[in-house]
């Protein structure tokens, strides 16, 4: 295995499953938790990964990478390696961002992090990627997090365009009312300008 990345939760090694190219998230340790705890979190948060990257594929029918292989004992999620350019990395696909995330959202999964480094592109195609902190929740103030996440990354031009395709794949209002009302209480900047 070759490491590829250094997170603050894990590390990310490039390997391979079977013959295909895969990459191994590998959870650290928190050396500052009772070790019986962190296990305990470790692995649901490994489980809860896995699951999220099933259920976005499978539920959501979005592109993320297949799950290979899980391994508890080890601290490990085997994933699919996908080859594309980190979002953040272009211009443009707020389009396609918002349909994504907007699926998502009407499958109830909160991807926890979405931002433009979380998705990637490959011939057009976006991916999503980092299922780390994500979960199922219907509530309303979750997905507005989802949003106001993106949002920070983005002008307002962008956002416009990122929210007119969510409202496609997901014309639920009432996560668009929550995302005004949070920003309108100050709690969070704009984005870029």
């Amino acid at each position: 295995m070759k490491l590829i990345n250094k997170g603050a939760e894990a590390f990310i090694y490039q390997s391979e499953f079977h013959g295909i190219k895969s990459v191994v998230k590998k959870r650290i340790p928190k050396t500052y938790r009772n070790a019986t705890l962190d296990e305990r979190i470790t692995t649901t948060r490994i489980k809860e990964e896995a699951r999220m990257l099933r259920r976005a594929r499978e539920n959501a029918k979005i592109s993320t990478p297949r799950v290979f292989d899980v391994r508890l004992n080890e601290r490990e999620l085997e994933i699919e390696f996908i080859k594309g350019k980190n979002l953040s990395k272009t211009t443009g696909f707020h389009d396609k961002a918002g349909e994504i995330l907007g699926k998502l959202h009407a499958n109830h999964i909160i991807h926890g992090d979405y931002t433009r480094n979380n998705i990637l592109e490959n011939e057009g195609k976006l991916i999503v990627i980092d299922f780390g902190l994500s979960y199922e929740s219907e509530k309303h103030e979750d997905k507005a997090t989802d949003l106001i996440v993106y949002k920070m990354n983005c002008n307002d031009k962008e956002f416009q365009t990122f929210i007119k395709n969510y409202e496609k794949t997901n014309p639920d209002k009432q996560t668009l009312r929550t995302v005004e009302k949070i920003m309108l209480m100050g709690r969070y900047k704009s984005g870029r300008q």
